[in-house]
């Protein structure tokens, strides 16, 4: 949840004027981003019960389609509509994984 927050402070940065606050918001977005898919790396092993070879193999397949088919249709998204509409897709696209990390996945003791 925490990398969840981290990116979206990032992108709200992104959103302001100077540009040593856009590159900061970029640098912090990005920290949040790979922050986020260690951990859920890490915690498909944990996770999986069995054929953790297979479930972490899963995540990676999944993990670089979705980074090629968002960032494919961000980047469309930029280059018609603009900085603002690519950043709010962005900002939805953390909400939702902010909103199903809470609602599926509990803190292990």
């Amino acid at each position: 949840m925490a990398c969840s927050l981290l990116m979206a402070g990032g992108i709200a940065l992104t959103a302001l004027s100077p540009l040593p606050v856009i590159i900061a918001g970029l640098v912090i977005l990005t920290t949040g981003f790979f922050a986020a898919h260690a951990l859920a790396s890490g915690q498909v092993g944990i996770i999986a019960t069995r054929a953790k070879t297979q479930a972490t193999a899963l995540y990676n397949v999944f993990y670089y389609v979705g980074s090629a088919s968002v960032g494919w249709a961000t980047g469309l998204l930029l280059a018609h509509e603009g900085w603002t509409l690519a950043a709010a897709s962005c900002g939805t696209l953390v909400l939702l994984s902010a909103t199903l990390i809470a609602l599926f996945f509990s803190p292990r003791a």
